[in-house]
């Protein structure tokens, strides 16, 4: 139970107060914007189908294509900083 002195805080407004630390979250892109350290989207162009999946595969990035031949134009353009979830379109044609 409480006692006469606690009340008395009260009714006075002696109440000691707490120091409260407030902290702002830490602000980072999500992981599905952040940039994978500096790769880039390679020139695909002139590759075959087997040649762009490899090549896509070893950076993690998804390879969407439509055609077949060699690769005669891609999408995002070769240079574009590379993110997690990523697809490259690419587009083939016969030689």
């Amino acid at each position: 139970m409480a006692s006469i002195d606690s009340y008395r805080q009260i009714e006075t407004g002696d109440i000691p107060l707490q120091e409260v630390h407030y902290q702002e979250p830490a602000t980072q892109e999500p992981p599905s914007r952040q940039a994978y350290s500096g790769q880039t989207i390679p020139n695909l162009i002139g590759l075959s189908l087997r040649e762009a999946a490899a090549t896509c595969s070893s950076l993690d990035l998804n390879l969407s294509y439509k055609g077949t031949g060699k690769v005669v134009a891609q999408r995002p353009k070769p240079g574009t900083r590379l993110h997690p979830d990523m697809v490259c379109e690419v587009f083939f044609a016969e030689s």
